[in-house]
């Protein structure tokens, strides 16, 4: 278990099959007083075959707050969120949830900590099909079928208005990206 020295968010951000959750449970498990939470499990809770239509979007608001506010709680106890949303299609929106950077943002300058953003990047397009398929999830079936207008509407390198971004290629096992990440970016001041 390594310790970060400072307060921090971590935001892993991508899109569907880009790595995000695995890479968010190895650095759980590998960060002393690491917390993990992903927009899945609870949006799962309401609709597991579904990330569009109309649940989706009764959804979506709450789900995007509890996430603040679940990195805003565990920086009150003395923890380190780690944060797991795609915001791969946020740029395409015309509403509040466009710039989904400030409210964690607010919530970093809060409690003097510092919000790092990792945007999961798959390391070829036939490794992120092939991780879709295995995945399995009904929501996933229109991506696969539909795959050139999903990473249009998705694009891998979307628009991050953040300074501190760190963009990692999944292509090594989960413990070295995740042991990369803590040696190399999260332990600095």
């Amino acid at each position: 278990m390594s310790k970060i020295n400072t307060p921090i968010i971590i935001l892993i951000v991508g899109v569907a099959g880009s790595g995000k959750t695995v890479l968010g449970h190895e650095l759980a498990r590998n960060i002393t007083n690491g917390v993990f939470i992903s927009k899945d499990i609870i949006q799962d809770a309401f609709s597991a075959t579904e990330r569009t239509g109309e649940t989706y979007e009764l959804i979506r608001g709450p789900t995007f707050d509890l996430l603040v506010n679940f990195a805003r709680l565990q920086l009150r106890h003395g923890k380190t969120p780690i944060v797991d949303a795609p915001f791969s299609r946020n740029h395409n929106l015309t509403d509040k949830y466009r710039d989904w950077v400030t409210p964690f943002n607010k919530v970093a300058l809060e409690h003097n900590a510092r919000l790092i953003v990792i945007r999961c990047i798959p390391p070829n397009l036939e490794e992120l099909k092939s991780r879709l398929k295995i995945r399995g999830n009904e929501y996933d079936k229109w991506k696969l079928e539909n795959f050139e207008t999903f990473l249009l509407k998705e694009p891998i390198y979307f628009p991050i208005q953040h300074n501190n971004v760190i963009d990692l290629v999944t292509d090594k096992p989960p413990t070295k990206l995740a042991k990369y990440l803590i040696q190399n970016h999260l332990n600095k001041v």
